[in-house]
C-alpha cells in the first residue's frame, strides 16, 4: 500500500470582474517518488539562487520553464475559472465565495483521483497553500471529500457509493509554502495556466487535467 500526494496552489483573484482564477497542482504516486521531487525542485530552486521564497511572480520566464521541466512527468492538473461568468459574483460575501471556492476544487479533485488507480493506495495527502480561512471553512472541503471519497452519501432517496473501496486515511492540510516544495510548483504552474489563457494559447500545452468552468 502507498500514498498519493496532491500539492495545489491558486493564481488570480476568485470572484474579481475581467480576470481569471485558477487551482492548480501536481499529484505524485507514491512516497518515494514525492520524496525525489521535493529533492530535485530544492536542488533546482537552489540553482537559481533567490534569496526570497521562490514566487511565479518573481521570476523570469526561463527560470520558471527550469521549475516546471522538474515536474514535466507528473500528473498535472487546474481548474479554471472566468470570473465573468460566474453570477453576481463581487457581490458575495466571503463565506459564500470559499464556499463555491471550495466546490471547484472538490470537482477538480475528484477528477483527478478519477484518472489513478487507487486500488493499493492507503493513504491520501492534500497539501493546499495557506489561506486565512476560519478553521470551520477549512474543515468544510475535507468533509465534502471525505463524504465523496470514504463515506458515501445520501442524494434524495437513493445512496451514492464512495469512490474508494477500501480504509484510506484522507489528510487535507493547509501549509505554508516556504514549507513545501511542492506547492510552490503548483505556484508556478498556476501561474502559468493564467499566463497561457490571457495570450489565448492551448494550456493542455502544460497540463494533463484541465476543467475551463
Amino acid at each position: 500500500m502507498d500514498n498519493v500526494y496532491l500539492s495545489i496552489d491558486e493564481s488570480g483573484t476568485f470572484g474579481q470582474a475581467d480576470s481569471y482564477f485558477t487551482f492548480s497542482g501536481y499529484a505524485i504516486l507514491g512516497k518515494q517518488q514525492y520524496l525525489s521531487k521535493v529533492r530535485k525542485y530544492n536542488q533546482t530552486e537552489l540553482r537559481i539562487k533567490h534569496t526570497d521564497e521562490i514566487k511565479a511572480g518573481n521570476l523570469t520566464a526561463g527560470e520558471r520553464k527550469r521549475l516546471l521541466a522538474v515536474m514535466d512527468n507528473q500528473l498535472s492538473f487546474a481548474a479554471l475559472v472566468d470570473n465573468d461568468k460566474l453570477p453576481l459574483s463581487c457581490s458575495w460575501d466571503k463565506t459564500s465565495k470559499v464556499i463555491v471556492r471550495d466546490e471547484v476544487l472538490k470537482s477538480l479533485i475528484l477528477e483527478v483521483l478519477g484518472k489513478i488507480n487507487l486500488t493499493n493506495v492507503s493513504s491520501l495527502i492534500i497539501e493546499i497553500d495557506e489561506q486565512n480561512l476560519t478553521k470551520g471553512l477549512k474543515q468544510n472541503l475535507y468533509l465534502e471529500l471525505y463524504k465523496h471519497l470514504i463515506s458515501g452519501y445520501y442524494s434524495g432517496f437513493d445512496f451514492v457509493k464512495p469512490l474508494i473501496d477500501h480504509q484510506i486515511e484522507l489528510t487535507v492540510i493547509y501549509v505554508d509554502s516556504r514549507k513545501y516544495s511542492l506547492v510552490r510548483a503548483a505556484d508556478i504552474l498556476a501561474y502559468e495556466v493564467i499566463k497561457q489563457v490571457k495570450s489565448n494559447r492551448d494550456a493542455m500545452q502544460i497540463l494533463k487535467i484541465f476543467k475551463r468552468l
